[in-house]
């Protein structure tokens, strides 16, 4: 075998090695992704993905809930002070 085909058969070794290498790290990040997958979409169970949309449906929902109480408070405000009022001026009149 000549120098250069020496040569030439060291670079293909070198790069199916290199190749090899590629092979191996693509298998662990396919493994890493495989479970984070399952992570966020679940597996069997919700997934990370799921929990948020649960969790912004329930902030919706506890937003308007809030915003009811708050109606409702100042609806028992008004009649309060209106009762105030109303009972001022029967008092008044007496």
């Amino acid at each position: 075998m000549t120098e250069f085909e020496q040569t030439v058969m060291k670079e293909f070794l070198a790069i199916k090695d290199a190749i090899g290498e590629v092979k191996k790290k693509l298998g662990e990040i396919d493994v890493k992704l495989d479970a984070d997958y399952h992570v966020l979409h679940g597996n069997g169970k919700p997934g990370l993905v799921s929990e948020h949309s649960d969790l912004e449906k329930r902030v919706h929902k506890l937003e308007i809930l809030n915003g009811v109480t708050a109606k409702v408070v100042v609806s028992i405000c008004w009649i309060i002070t209106t009762l105030i009022a109303i009972w001022g001026v029967i008092k008044s009149s007496h």
